[in-house]
């Protein structure tokens, strides 16, 4: 007989999924792991609580095998297919112990994905719903969810409604509330539609136009993106970007550059998810402990290069709409955590003809500089680029400590150093510390633009 827990030690230190099998060689139960070798190890390890059914599934269990995956992501996913291949003895058995989860997508004109445990029981009213799993960790499915939704945006909400919603704004979602009325006033809003702007004699910020055309655009991305989505949650990543590298090609044979790049950018997207770093426990175990500050100020003196110490950290971010409604966000965090008794919200006094965010940025910086009753700052994030340091630096006093953190390509902008830093080739819990405030600067921003946008006027 197969000495179980031996054979476990030598399983590999990765993401993966691990298959229990009876005397027959049938397969009684599926589960996944970040460290294989870590978690079967742990059913046989002494002094263990188990359940009774867990300690019935070890009596029944002759063998044990391992399927590496890329990451625990993928680890998730195959973990769902195969219990819904097999649907193994003791999966069922501790079904109504785990509580299992289930990715519903209703069938209508603009599909809604949400989450739940009954999948005979939908709490949408009498819609066709397609359910994908069963997933057994709700917060790695809600967590997987949250990162495909930013390269293929989808709709969340139950009833559409009146205005876009900060989804909408975050770009994870395509605003189908925006559709549902022919007449739309593009005074008023902003789209994702280059289908509208091939002819440049058109002047869409004067005018306001019934354009049934966009439907079938809009209805075509929507579809599309939840098509995608099926795929990767039933396991078929490869063929997916199989697809996807064959669109790229035939939009790129086309000159299409911009929808060719557009599907590049999706391909690189999806690659980056299922094969980051972080495994999504040492993502959940993060987020809910607070970060090693004295590592995190050490780090950050190094790289700028000075002995000040760094305790009260500001981020600011701005959001506007064709430069309407804009407005500025100051967040604030004080030893790697955040302080929301300190934000702050500046309505921008700033108008021209173009949006310009760097003058925008220097204004909400010249009026929070001169509050000499707010705490000082030790350090300053800006969300953007050379231009918007460039611009704050231009007011700023030189013992300032500025630093700005462009989106596009991850990289930190310093004074007086003209290569910017990449995030990614720092410690892994910096990087994220930095994504967190200009991540948190960036939704404050965003509810306060909203806000004013919805009363639908500015004060001065």
């Amino acid at each position: 007989m197969i000495n179980l827990k031996e054979k476990a030690k030598k399983f590999p230190k990765s993401s993966g999924v691990y298959f229990f099998k009876d005397k027959n060689e049938k397969i009684i139960y599926v589960g996944k792991a970040s460290i294989l070798k870590n978690r079967v190890s742990q059913y046989f390890q002494k002094n263990t609580k188990q359940s009774l059914k867990t300690k019935n599934l070890i009596d029944n269990t002759f063998d044990i095998d391992v399927l590496v995956c890329e990451s625990e992501i993928d680890a998730l996913i195959q973990e769902a297919y195969y219990i819904k291949k097999y649907n193994p003895k003791y999966n069922v058995l501790m079904r109504d112990d785990k509580n299992y989860f289930f990715v519903g997508i209703t069938k209508e004109e603009y599909p809604r994905i949400f989450i739940t445990h009954q999948p005979l029981k939908p709490i949408t009213n009498n819609l066709k719903t397609q359910y994908i799993g069963p997933f057994t960790d709700g917060f790695a499915i809600k967590e997987t969810l949250k990162l495909l939704r930013k390269i293929f945006p989808y709709r969340h909400c139950i009833k559409l409604p009146k205005k876009a919603c900060l989804q909408y704004h975050l770009g994870r979602c395509p605003a189908p509330c925006l559709f549902k009325s022919e007449a739309i006033d593009y005074k008023q809003q902003s789209f994702r539609a280059p289908c509208l702007f091939k002819s440049e004699a058109i002047d869409y910020k004067q005018q306001s136009f019934r354009t049934p055309c966009i439907y079938p655009e809009i209805k075509t991305i929507v579809r599309k993106n939840i098509k995608y989505i099926k795929e990767i949650l039933k396991g078929e990543k490869k063929s997916l970007l199989k697809n996807l590298e064959k669109e790229m090609i035939k939009y790129a044979k086309k000159e299409m550059f911009e929808k060719a790049g557009k599907v590049k950018k999706q391909i690189e997207n999806i690659k980056k998810i299922f094969e980051h770093k972080y495994t999504l426990s040492e993502f959940k175990n993060m987020r809910r402990a607070d970060i090693d500050w004295q590592k995190a100020e050490k780090f950050i003196q190094n790289l700028l290069n000075t002995k000040k110490i760094i305790s009260r950290v500001e981020a600011y971010d701005i959001s506007n709409i064709s430069g309407k409604y804009a407005v500025g966000s100051m967040v604030v965090f004080t030893n790697g955590i955040p302080d929301k008794r300190e934000y702050r919200k500046f309505k921008i006094k700033f108008s021209g003809d173009e949006p310009n965010d760097p003058k925008m940025m220097k204004e909400v910086l010249m009026r929070r500089l001169k509050r000499k009753d707010w705490p000082k700052s030790d350090l300053i994030i800006l969300d953007g680029g050379i231009t918007q340091l460039n611009a704050v630096k231009s007011i700023a006093n030189k013992k300032d400590l500025i630093i700005s953190l462009a989106k596009r390509n991850e990289e930190i902008h310093i004074p007086n150093i003209s290569i910017p830093k990449p995030t990614k080739e720092m410690p892994e819990e910096i990087k994220f510390f930095f994504q967190q405030i200009r991540d948190e600067a960036h939704r404050f921003a965003i509810t306060f633009h909203k806000k004013l946008r919805g009363e639908g006027f500015l004060k001065e």
